[in-house]
């Protein structure tokens, strides 16, 4: 089987084309293809962002995209009616954008034209992807879709009328026309049924997101001498790109309200790019916290593991959440996790004794949680075995279950 993934960006660590943007999403596209590659699919992967010569990485076949390729790709028949659509119905701000999504049309034509694949996979739903799903549906060309959180359904979530309109739109079109898609967590199909106002989507399919679940020993960071931390306290890590929808600034006046007791007991390592949201440093600033809650920045990825092994447990505040992979990372390293019992994720992570889920979204649920964190008394190996349901290896069975299905189905048509 030959399987083309499409995606905003991948991050790959190290990698001048790939670096710029580093999150969740970025990493978890890699991971899902190479990971399937590793099955032995024939993978290959194009993106909308980044510049990149043919190369091979983990399995996965990353597609040349030089600007030359994209210029003489231009198909400027559609370039020209696009521009005119664009002008018409998208915002100024994200006009550049949506032009450069219509100049990039053409090289997805030409490299699934050039290559016999028998599925396309897009992650998210986006104004760029809508275009080359419409294509897909247009021309009879399997594709699935993987939905790596919603966006459309949070005021926590920055976006445009528009792109909401999309996401909304595309959700309805899918469900009529029964185009496949895979669903992070439970709480997110939830979701869409009850904006669908159906009581079933049958194709619509929960695949977890997975995480490597071998601990590594490696220490190549050691924290408590990075930041300053005296042996006797605790760490707690809330990890993820600082944002309103990340919710990091309750966080911190969570902890704020504890007594200077309970906050000699820990310290909490904000990992991830501040630049979202400003409030966060300097709510920690004005309250002189800089010692106990500490910002970290962004962390490589192979350096995360240093942070996981030598915390205590983890924190994740999110209004909005897909699945929230930083709670499976830290089960893996045997820590329990607190998080509020609305989050998407909940209902296909949860166990009493991996995790404390919060019945409101109060500073003071949330600062008393935090003390309820470091009372309990949790079993490290209980927790690393619950980590090994959300393996990559499953991950990607489950993945390519998913693509033989649906070409299946779409043959027998």
């Amino acid at each position: 089987m030959k399987v083309l993934h499409y995606s905003e960006y991948i991050s790959i660590d190290g990698d001048k084309a790939f670096s710029r943007n580093i999150t969740g999403y970025g990493y978890m596209v890699v991971d899902i293809a190479s990971y399937v590659a590793k099955e032995g699919i024939d993978v290959d992967l194009l993106t909308f962002s980044g510049i990149t010569d043919a190369k091979k990485y983990k399995n996965v076949n990353i597609l040349k995209k030089m600007w030359k390729d994209i210029i003489l790709s231009i198909n400027y028949k559609d370039l020209l009616i696009g521009i005119v659509n664009t002008f018409k119905t998208i915002p100024k701000s994200d006009q550049k954008r949506m032009i450069m999504s219509y100049i990039m049309f053409g090289l997805f034509q030409k490299v699934i034209n050039q290559n016999r694949y028998d599925i396309i996979h897009f992650h998210g739903i986006s104004p760029a992807n809508d275009i080359l799903m419409q294509y897909c549906l247009k021309n009879d060309i399997k594709f699935v879709v993987t939905l790596h959180g919603l966006n459309a359904f949070s005021k926590s979530i920055k976006i445009f009328t528009y792109q909401a309109n999309v996401e909304k739109n595309f959700l309805k079109k899918a469900y009529l026309k029964k185009i496949p898609i895979s669903i992070i967590s439970q709480g997110i199909k939830k979701e869409i049924m009850r904006h669908l106002q159906v009581e079933k989507v049958d194709n619509f399919q929960v695949i977890s997101n997975g995480c490597m679940i071998e601990e590594q020993f490696t220490l190549k960071v050691n924290i408590y001498n990075k930041y300053n931390i005296k042996q006797n306290r605790k760490v707690a890590l809330c990890v993820g790109n600082f944002s309103k929808n990340k919710n990091q600034l309750q966080v911190v006046k969570a902890y704020k309200d504890l007594s200077k007791k309970e906050k000699n007991r820990f310290v909490i390592l904000f990992i991830g790019s501040p630049n979202e949201d400003s409030r966060v440093k300097k709510f920690i600033e004005e309250f002189g916290l800089e010692d106990e809650l500490i910002l970290c920045g962004s962390v490589l990825k192979d350096e995360m593991s240093s942070y996981f092994a030598q915390a205590d447990f983890t924190v994740l505040a999110s209004i909005s959440e897909g699945f929230g992979l930083s709670i499976i990372e830290g089960f893996v390293y045997g820590l329990p996790n607190l998080t509020f019992k609305d989050l998407d994720a909940v209902d296909d992570i949860y166990d009493e004794k991996v995790m404390i889920t919060l019945k409101d979204r109060e500073d003071d649920t949330l600062s008393h949680g935090m003390i309820d964190m470091l009372e309990k008394r949790w079993n490290a190996d209980y927790i690393k075995n619950h980590a090994k349901r959300f393996s990559l290896d499953k991950m990607a069975i489950k993945y390519i279950e998913f693509y033989k299905k649906n070409v299946e189905i779409k043959n027998h048509l």
